[in-house]
């Protein structure tokens, strides 16, 4: 006798599941995008976006990694690109070579700088991204430049860095 009751549960909690799955509002590739820029203008909180928006945080993330991923070729930004009229620079597939030191900083960053925090507001994202960027040109030394900073301590000092 338990058995079937459980049973009838699992199949009350899968047609629940089915329904929810068939009703459920479906986003367009430029809602999304919306969404995703929405919570990186940092306005309000992810949590806020995401109960304004109807939509679960797991799946802002999911759609935040789908537009901004390592690649940065998602199509439905393509798409918007080419409406927009910007013709984006493509470099093929298994190419980096073709812009390599784009490919190793972006790299770098990724690795040292953003995979080592959870951002949850564009304003803390900008202020770890500034202090890395900070440690990256003023004071790690660069193998391209037989290990020497790209603008050294001493120029940022005497204000003759440049732009300043």
């Amino acid at each position: 006798m338990r058995q079937k009751s459980q049973t009838r549960e699992t199949g009350a909690a899968k047609a629940i599941k089915d329904i929810r799955r068939a009703t459920r509002k479906q986003y367009s590739a430029e809602e999304k995008i919306r969404i995703v820029l929405d919570g990186l203008r940092g306005e309000e909180t992810i949590a806020e976006l995401c109960r304004r928006e109807g939509i679960a945080q797991s799946i802002y993330y999911k759609w935040s990694k789908e537009f901004l991923g390592p690649e940065f070729i998602a199509q439905a930004m393509q798409g918007w690109l080419a409406r927009v009229g910007i013709k984006p620079i493509r470099i093929y597939p298994g190419s980096p070579w073709e812009n390599r030191y784009n490919e190793r900083f972006n790299g770098t960053l990724r690795h040292e700088g953003l995979n080592a925090e959870w951002f949850t507001t564009t304003k803390q994202a900008q202020i770890v991204i500034n202090q890395w960027l900070r440690q990256y040109n003023h004071i790690r030394p660069h193998q391209a430049l037989n290990m020497r900073q790209p603008v050294p301590e001493t120029l940022v000092r005497n204000d003759t860095e440049l732009g300043g």
